[in-house]
């Protein structure tokens, strides 16, 4: 099944989108993007862990 809006919003150069469990339409996702993960460090501590794919991306990274 294709979601058209979700599409639509993939394609949007300006838009922002956020996807949990991203994993499960890593095809249907760009290349080119921003990958932010929560991984637990112990029970009551997580680590953010910020993974730029493309050139623009990586660009936000650096500010």
């Amino acid at each position: 099944m294709v979601n058209y809006e979700l599409i639509e919003a993939l394609e949007d150069p300006a838009g922002i989108v956020v996807v949990e469990w991203a994993e499960k339409i890593e095809a249907e996702l760009p290349k080119e993007k921003l990958v932010v993960k929560f991984e637990y460090v112990r029970e009551d501590k997580r680590e953010i862990i910020l993974r730029a794919n493309g050139q623009r991306h990586e660009g936000l990274l650096k500010v």
